[in-house]
């Protein structure tokens, strides 16, 4: 016979906290790239990072050879499709995403 479990402790750092408390998977993410390059944009973002500090959200970018406005404007109607929208969007525009200083690659940070 299985168990049931109640509760999961591990990493909500981790999680996409939304302004109705509610948890979201940080790989809500992967989708939103995926879909992007699905949808004809696949050279338009070369790296990405995210870091959510309450409800604002600010995407670090390199961008790529396809970028355009049209990328932005795909972000901003997928959050606020996913997440909520009372959030706020910030970008950042660089030309390498930094490593934390363990050497990992965090392609999501949910400051508190």
């Amino acid at each position: 016979k299985l168990r049931l479990i109640s509760k999961i402790d591990g990493r909500l750092g981790d999680m996409v906290r939304r302004p109705d408390g509610n948890f979201l998977s940080n790989h809500i993410f992967t989708y939103l790239f995926k879909e992007l390059a699905d949808g004809g944009y696949r050279q338009a973002v070369k790296k990405w990072k995210v870091i959510q500090r309450g409800n604002e959200f600010t995407f670090q970018l390199v961008k790529g050879e396809e970028f355009s406005r049209e990328v932005l404007d795909y972000i901003e109607r997928f959050m606020n499709n996913k997440v909520g929208m009372t959030i706020s969007i910030k970008y950042e525009f660089r030309s390498h995403i930094t490593r934390e200083s363990s050497g990992k690659l965090r392609y999501f940070i949910r400051e508190k």
